[in-house]
């Protein structure tokens, strides 16, 4: 099995850890999944879904600021190759974020569509995108959760019992990227 890391070849690993709270934490569950929007996108295979979550604990755990994880980056773009065809760098990201979540899924990426690296240019797209995707979903993260950053005390205790109510998958939300707009 094939160790995969958050950060790309191209990306550097931050020296310093962050801070985490119990606001982010809460996010990981409760933050909705940005899609884009399209009639497709409820086809999103249910494991990207599970994916996303695990992506997001494991951000947590890692140095430096938190963006979108490679999970959500897939989330966004799939439903966009069901509605338009993609220009050349948006299928190099697109395959390369396939190739990462599904090699860490323990799924099988034929060789012919695996993509291992991406040129600086883009990356940098795809930085953008994790870091939109992020805002978006911190954005519109409930307010149970934005109100209780507190790990400890009734407000603690109110957001558990909300995580509980919130359904095991995370909640979807189509949203139009401007990054985005030049699909084509």
């Amino acid at each position: 099995m094939e160790t995969i890391s958050m950060f790309s070849e191209t990306e550097a690993v931050p020296a310093e850890p962050r801070v985490g709270s119990f606001d982010e934490l809460a996010g990981v569950f409760a933050d909705p999944l940005i899609l884009h929007p399209s009639a497709w996108a409820d086809t999103l295979p249910p494991w990207i879904r599970k994916r996303v979550i695990i992506e997001r604990l494991m951000a947590l755990m890692l140095p430096g600021d938190l963006t979108g994880t490679d999970a959500e980056a897939l989330a966004y773009l799939y439903p966009a190759t069901m509605e338009t065809s993609l220009d050349h760098d948006w299928t190099e990201i697109y395959l390369y974020v396939t190739t990462r979540v599904c090699l860490a899924s323990d799924r099988h990426v034929p060789e012919d569509v695996r993509v291992d690296k991406l040129p600086p240019w883009q990356a940098s797209k795809l930085r953008d995108l994790k870091a939109w995707i992020y805002e978006k979903r911190r954005a519109r993260r409930p307010k149970k959760v934005k109100n209780a950053l507190a790990p400890t005390g009734p407000k603690a205790e109110a957001v558990g019992k909300y995580l509980q109510s919130v359904r095991r998958e995370a909640p979807a939300l189509a949203v139009q990227s401007e990054l985005f707009a030049d699909l084509s």
